[in-house]
């Protein structure tokens, strides 16, 4: 029963690292939409019509930042890195 355990553990930890691997590539490649999309939310809440117009005009202009981020050298290096350290290109 001890030998069952310790597969299923070695299991968990195995399936944990590739998780949080994907959560790290996740923020990696959204962190700007995960920061501005509240700020702009609060924003368009407290400024009524105005503030929606301005949240709406500046959740495109974090799209646009978002895309030439994924452009972007360092990201893609970024991104190499943690494929290769979390091994996700083998999936």
């Amino acid at each position: 029963m001890e030998i069952l355990l310790v597969v299923l553990g070695i299991i968990a930890l195995v399936v944990a690292y590739f998780c949080f691997g994907i959560v790290v590539k996740f923020f990696l490649a959204w962190w700007i939409l995960a920061f501005g999309a509240p700020v702009l939310i609060a924003i368009g809440i407290a400024l009524g019509w105005v503030g929606a117009v301005i949240a709406i005009a500046g959740f495109f202009a974090l799209l646009d930042a978002n895309d030439r981020w994924h452009a972007s050298e360092i990201y893609l290096a970024l991104e190499r890195k943690v494929d290769s350290a979390f091994y996700l290109s083998d999936i």
